[in-house]
């Protein structure tokens, strides 16, 4: 993993509009946008480590080709996680 390990949060609003992102341990970016759209710009930023995990993991059940079926050995439980770990992420990112 070449990130900033997650997860990340949206952590404050500042007087002038400006939102903080961050880790456990450091400032990931400040959305500062003046734009109405600034905080869902913060948390989709958020929630970019749960969205790059679903991710890999969905490429790694179905392959390189996400046509392909899931491997044989994967349990309706275990492609039911993955498709839990996807969805939430999006409602992370949507402010759910």
């Amino acid at each position: 993993m070449k990130h900033t390990k997650g997860p990340w949060r949206v952590f404050s609003k500042f007087k002038t509009g400006a939102i903080d992102v961050i880790s456990a341990n450091s400032e990931i970016c400040l959305c500062r946008s003046a734009e109405a759209d600034n905080e869902a710009n913060a948390r989709l930023i958020a929630a970019a480590p749960e969205m790059y995990d679903a991710l890999v993991r969905i490429i790694d059940a179905f392959g390189i080709n996400p046509f392909m079926k899931a491997r044989r050995d994967m349990s309706a439980e275990e492609l039911n996680g993955l498709i839990k770990l996807a969805v939430e992420a999006v409602r992370k990112a949507d402010g759910e």
